[in-house]
């Protein structure tokens, strides 16, 4: 393991211990190759964001997670209840920022989920 990730995971101890921002615990997950983390803090941070209304935030979050979990880059397979939410949170944002195709796509990844 290289040096920057045994620093980046330090201070995420740190940062998580202060309780900062999950877009902030985001990077430092993404940085410190913690993929399974950076899952849980992505999609966090996406709701954070949609909650005070950034929806371009919301959907870089929300597309990192879709990204990690569409390129089984998980050591771990989400529960099919975080995917279920992430397709439809990312479809929501995609509405709301007028890409209805996008939308539409997510609509139908979750609805094969079953």
């Amino acid at each position: 393991m290289s040096q920057d990730w045994e620093a980046h995971r330090r201070g995420l101890e740190i940062l998580e211990a202060a309780k900062v921002s999950a877009a902030v615990l985001d990077l430092h997950t993404l940085t410190a190759g913690l993929a399974q983390a950076t899952f849980s803090h992505s999609l966090a941070a996406g709701q954070e964001a949609l909650l005070i209304s950034v929806v371009s935030e919301a959907i870089v979050h929300f597309e990192l997670t879709h990204q990690l979990a569409r390129e089984a880059l998980l050591p771990k397979r989400p529960a099919e209840a975080d995917l279920r939410d992430l397709y439809t949170l990312l479809g929501r944002v995609y509405q709301l920022g007028g890409q209805t195709e996008k939308a539409l796509a997510m609509a139908a990844e979750r609805d094969r989920l079953g």
